[in-house]
């Protein structure tokens, strides 16, 4: 591991250090906040939708019609139950992005302590907690987790001490 420093896109100007550099233009005030997890939601459900729910619902039509047992057809409505408590999930979830798109706001925090290793497959991962106080004057804490091959570059870096600033993106104090 070499001790080279991050590169300066993971910093703003005045030193806020970014969890998530693509973020960057939203912490500077030059975009909004777009929900990276509901775009890949939004492409998740598209695929199932193609190309596992309407094919099983024009096969338990097809079979009803061709008068195969009601035992199969309950067996295979069944299967489609399962389907739908991932799709409940899924949509729960992409109400949780929308609301914070549309109600979060930028508040400055602190790094409390961070930390990255290497997983089995080689892969780099990052461990974060910061704190900030939220505009009720509530100190919370985060946490961030993440890593895949994309955060390997990051192995042969230095990470911020503990007391860096960070940009943290707050909806309210339970979210």
């Amino acid at each position: 591991m070499t001790n080279q420093p991050l590169p300066a896109d993971y910093f703003t100007p005045d030193g806020v250090f970014l969890l998530k550099p693509k973020h960057r233009d939203v912490v500077l005030g030059l975009t909004r906040y777009r929900s990276e997890t509901k775009d890949n939601l939004f492409t998740l459900i598209g695929f199932i939708l193609v190309f596992a729910f309407f094919p099983t619902i024009l096969v338990i039509t097809e079979l009803t019609r061709s008068g195969f047992s009601s035992e199969l057809v309950t067996n295979i409505g069944i299967g489609l139950m399962f389907f739908g408590f991932p799709v409940l999930g899924l949509t729960l979830l992409i109400r949780r992005e929308n609301y914070l798109e549309q109600n979060g706001q930028l508040i400055r925090g602190i790094l409390l302590k961070i930390e990255g290793q290497k997983d089995s497959d080689g892969d780099y991962w990052i461990k974060a907690r910061y704190q900030f106080q939220s505009p009720r004057g509530v100190t919370l804490e985060g946490r961030y987790y993440g890593g895949s091959s994309n955060l390997n570059y990051l192995a042969n870096h230095l990470l911020p001490p503990a007391g860096t600033p960070v940009a943290v993106w707050y909806a309210d104090d339970e979210t």
